[in-house]
């Protein structure tokens, strides 16, 4: 399972590059709207009350020595750009498949996972430029800005150390060739995954809430800045084995630059996940985005970004085979 485009751009270790698929798209064309890095730097799942109500139930993953956890995805983001009395569109796709391998569990529960793209197709289209395409399945010759996803399929790049509420306590690069960005972020826990979103400590009724804090940068005047954002979940419902959860996501401070507010357009989804409670894993993820930022590129001007991502979960356990 991969982490979208409309849920927050990461980029570097392996789940960062399942996360910024759609971004190499971006690349190719003309100067397309940037999106910010995000990264951790604070993680709180907190429910309201310390005592668990009878009803209650605990929400946690239960990762097994030797287990393959398969996800299909797909995207889906539109930008809609006016300057003055023109108008652009782009668009970008995404399809994914990707697994996580649990490598081994300590006496804590604490799960050692090595995520893998084990296929992407991806399309990028400019207003009436020609769609620039890739399936990294084909064997048509690969274009240079889309060698080091090729090069990545089927190839895990970290392994992950991650608690049962979802909680990244350590993160190691096993891919020599890794660039310096990578063991950079490695080294402060800077990736995501929304395979794992991160779930309350103790036991929550339906209604409950809780949340997780972290961080994204922005460049303004060519200063690096950390926004600080939370994202709030809430236990909605449980039916036949299946919890979900809703969640939606804030920016807390102030904008007051167009820049900043255009950087941050994606950064804040809503959407639902649907978590197996006998599994310990989640079954569905959903989240969208429909934002517009007021004189994004100067006055008079507008931009508009819309999009949704669906992430499932692949009845078979087996080990896939990299195309």
């Amino acid at each position: 399972m991969c982490m979208s485009t409309v849920s927050r751009g990461a980029t570097g270790i392996c789940a960062a590059l399942v996360a910024s698929l759609p971004w190499m798209a971006s690349a190719i064309a003309d100067d397309p709207p940037t999106t910010s890095k995000s990264a951790i730097v604070q993680v709180s799942a907190t429910a309201p009350s310390a005592l668990a109500p009878v009803n209650s139930i605990l929400l946690a993953y239960k990762f097994q020595p030797g287990q393959f956890v398969n996800y299909t995805g797909a995207s889906r983001i539109q930008y809609l750009t006016q300057l003055a009395d023109q108008t652009f569109h782009n668009v970008q796709t995404n399809q994914t498949e990707t697994h996580f391998r649990v490598v081994t569990v300590d006496e804590q529960g604490f799960g050692l996972i090595e995520p893998v793209v084990d296929r992407t197709r991806m399309m990028a289209k400019v207003g009436d430029k020609p769609a620039v395409e890739f399936d990294s399945a084909s064997s048509a010759e690969t274009s240079p800005q889309f060698r080091t996803i090729r090069d990545a399929i089927g190839h895990p790049v970290a392994r992950f150390q991650v608690t049962p509420t979802g909680k990244l306590v350590k993160a190691t690069i096993v891919d020599s060739t890794a660039p310096i960005e990578m063991r950079e972020a490695a080294e402060k826990l800077d990736t995501r995954f929304v395979f794992l979103p991160i779930l309350p400590a103790t036991p929550v009724s339906v209604g409950e809430k809780w949340r997780e804090e972290y961080s994204t940068i922005v460049v303004n005047d060519g200063l690096k800045q950390p926004i600080p954002i939370r994202r709030i979940y809430e236990l909605v419902s449980v039916a036949d084995g299946i919890a979900t959860i809703k969640f939606k996501t804030l920016i807390m401070t102030p904008l007051h630059d167009a820049e900043m507010e255009k950087q941050l357009l994606q950064q804040t989804p809503v959407g639902t996940i649907e978590f197996d409670l006998d599994r310990g894993l989640v079954r569905s993820y959903r989240a969208s985005i429909d934002r517009t930022a007021m004189n994004a590129f100067g006055q008079e001007s507008l931009l508009k970004v819309t999009g949704e991502t669906i992430e499932k979960l692949v009845a078979d356990g087996s080990q896939p085979t990299p195309h």
